[in-house]
């Protein structure tokens, strides 16, 4: 699962993705991060969604086009991803 996160702090989650969320960090947190499980980078997404920029948002993906897709997921309408840095 792929996670995104403002720069400044979490988005309110909704019921499912909320469940997925506490998921997915229990199952690392029982695997442990360090035994070279998933290795998954940061990468701060920049963009627009019906002509206006969106905010920019640090995504959890294993590649910068991963984030990109992650990232237009937040636009409800036409958007395009600028670039994951």
């Amino acid at each position: 699962m792929l996670v995104g996160f403002p720069p400044g702090g979490f988005p309110a989650l909704n019921g499912k993705r909320l469940k997925l969320a506490v998921a997915v960090l229990f199952a690392l947190g029982g695997a442990g991060c360090s035994t070279g499980g998933i290795s998954e980078n940061n990468y701060q997404c920049t963009g627009y969604c019906n002509g206006e920029p969106m905010p920019p948002l640090i995504i959890q993906a294993p590649d910068h086009l991963t984030a990109c897709t992650e990232y237009l997921e937040n636009c409800r309408g036409t958007g395009y991803c600028i670039g994951c840095n």
